[in-house]
């Protein structure tokens, strides 16, 4: 009986039926006597049906019980280690990343447990680089390279992750271009394994590179494809498509329709758990309503941005917006784009709008009327802007990349106009 209630809540899962599913496996955990194993595995598939359902706490608390409830070292344990971090970087939960990063480093791994494992320590990795520690990404993945490029060679589900990580990594380091092949190759490999919903992030994700890199046709294309492929699989991760898909249509020049979708997403969330999607949605309204000349308006929504930002990343890019808005106020806007240079010199560099904090430290001490240091600013801010652009094989990109972003075109022509003034 209790084997048939779990081949339901795993067909239930498998066909996006996420309520179901946990309703089924909370009916299994509930009955006395469930051996450990069979109770992991139920929690397990509840946190995965969460992630899917958008509810980050209730992910957080029953991947912690499969995990603790999973043999030291199994594929269980490890599987539970990979939705407990993915859980707990939505959270802001960043002790809990680390004492993974030492859990994971620690393991005895088996041959038979080694391809559920490197895809934990993909998705720790991920979880890693979203709450800004790169260093610790360095130490997770620097114990399990060698076996990472073997696997992914013969598993296309280590291959997929591996991709998606990679993808992440590019997208930091500003390799946009890079970030966008490795992703359309993992929604490949996703799809090769069966896995649709992780594909149609991966897809999502192309599309918020095209954002990146400029191409706000093509991101409106991508991006619609990815939401109605999320709409019929019933995942939460739409809405931050639609996030991006507004950016995608505001900075295309529709400005309107996308303010309206912005804010639409915003009060879709709510008071969601994902604190790294709500900031972003903040920060994105604080700039169109910037470029519509809104200024309070715009003000109190980067405000809102950086108050939600939990991770040196996130704030670094919420200030930067901040210093935008306050330009007009100069010792404000300096202090804003101050503290988000040093956020950005402590990770090295962020996945999106890193021209933008370098641009509003130089606008900031120009309002000031520190005129050479303003000069030497935007000369570092367009070195730094043209080394990231050489990194684009595609030339259409590239010229999309330097030409189409606001933030980039504006920091040419800046550095432009000042450093010949000095010469």
């Amino acid at each position: 009986m209790v084997e048939s209630y779990a081949k339901d809540a795993s067909e239930a899962l498998a066909s996006n039926d996420f309520v179901a599913a946990c309703g089924v496996a909370d009916l299994i955990c509930a009955r006395p006597n469930i051996n450990p194993a069979l109770r992991a595995s139920m929690h397990l598939l509840q946190a995965r049906a969460c992630f899917w359902l958008g509810d980050a706490a209730k992910q957080e608390d029953n991947a912690f019980e499969a995990f603790n409830l999973a043999a030291p070292a199994s594929a269980l344990r490890f599987q539970a280690a990979a939705e407990l971090a993915m859980a707990s970087s939505t959270l802001g939960k960043l002790d809990t990343l680390l004492e993974l990063v030492d859990e994971l480093i620690d393991a005895a791994v088996s041959s038979e447990t080694l391809p559920d494992y490197l895809i934990g320590c993909c998705r720790l990795g991920i979880a890693l680089q979203r709450a800004g520690w790169p260093e610790h990404v360095e130490r997770l993945l620097g114990h399990v390279q060698g076996e990472l490029h073997s696997q992914a060679e013969s598993r296309a589900d280590v291959r997929a992750w591996t991709l998606l990580l990679r993808a992440e990594l590019a997208d930091h380091a500003g390799d946009h271009g890079h970030s966008l092949a490795l992703m359309r190759d993992a929604a490949a490999a996703f799809l090769e394994q069966g896995d649709s919903r992780w594909a149609c992030v991966c897809e999502a994700n192309a599309g918020a590179a095209m954002l990146a890199l400029g191409g706000y046709d093509e991101a409106r294309k991508e991006l619609t494809e990815a939401i109605r492929e999320a709409a019929a699989s019933k995942i939460s991760q739409s809405e931050i498509m639609r996030l991006n898909l507004g950016l995608a249509e505001a900075r295309g020049g529709d400005r309107h329709a996308g303010l309206e979708r912005l804010r639409g997403c915003l009060t879709s969330l709510g008071d969601s758990d994902d604190w790294r999607m709500r900031s972003a949605g903040h920060r994105y309204v604080a700039e169109v309503l910037l470029d519509l000349g809104t200024h309070e308006e715009a003000e109190r929504e980067a405000r809102a941005a950086v108050e939600l930002a939990a991770s040196p990343a996130l704030r670094a890019q919420a200030l930067a917006m901040l210093a935008l808005v306050q330009l007009p106020r100069p010792m404000e806007a300096f202090m804003a784009a101050s503290q988000a240079m040093g956020m950005l010199k402590s990770v090295g560099g962020v996945a999106e709008d890193e021209a933008r904090i370098r641009l509003a430290y130089a606008m900031s001490l120009e309002a000031m009327g520190h005129a050479e240091n303003a000069r030497d600013a935007y000369e570092k801010a367009r070195d730094r802007l043209l080394k990231r652009a050489d990194r684009i094989s595609d030339p259409k990109w590239r010229g999309s990349f330097l030409g189409r972003v606001r933030d980039h075109e504006r920091t040419l022509t800046l550095a432009e106009e000042r450093c010949s003034d000095d010469a």
